[in-house]
């Protein structure tokens, strides 16, 4: 390399306030997309960093708004200017409703998230009281053969309970209330 210095910092500095736009411009020329596009029969250049699919998709749109407002007597009878006025308005109309749109939907995605988040926790909570029912079921089967007393007599219900679950039930000779019978008055 003939000893000769490639780099110098005091040279580069300089070099690049010097060549930073240049190259900027030179890298976002080289992204942009231009197409030739036919906006109410004359044909435009049309560039931006967007795919030429959504720059023709644009051009569409703007033909098809041009079509819309240029099929009103009232519009036709304009001057140019107020023509270019109205379409604005209509372009403008557009973007406002659209963007409404977009907000409701947005709010109705955060109440659905809302809800699914709600349900999740349900989910969740539901699954925790089945895990401890099923436990109490497996240990209600370890109570059979276990020998239940009861400090006073117990309703027939309760009786059929204590003998579906094969335990062996003895009760004091005491009623729980002054009546002889359980059941219906």
């Amino acid at each position: 390399m003939n000893g000769k210095r490639l780099w110098s910092p005091c040279l580069s500095v300089r070099a690049l306030y010097r060549y930073v736009p240049q190259l900027w411009k030179m890298a976002m020329a080289s992204s942009k997309n231009y197409t030739e596009v036919l906006i109410g029969g004359k044909v435009f250049t049309l560039s931006g960093f967007e795919s030429e699919e959504y720059l023709q998709k644009v051009s569409t749109y703007l033909n098809h708004k041009i079509e819309e407002c240029s099929s009103s007597e009232g519009y036709r009878k304009q001057n140019s200017e107020t023509r270019n006025v109205l379409l604005a308005l209509n372009i403008a109309d557009d973007y406002f409703k659209a963007r409404k749109q977009g907000a409701s939907l947005e709010s109705d995605i955060e109440a659905k998230d809302k809800d699914m988040y709600d349900l999740k926790h349900e989910l969740i909570s539901v699954q925790i009281k089945l895990e401890n029912a099923e436990k109490a079921m497996d240990a209600l089967a370890s109570l059979a053969g276990c020998d239940v007393h009861s400090s006073v007599i117990l309703s027939r219900v309760d009786e059929n309970v204590f003998q579906r679950l094969g335990m062996y039930l003895t009760c004091e000779p005491h009623y729980q209330t002054k009546k002889l019978y359980h059941g219906k008055k």
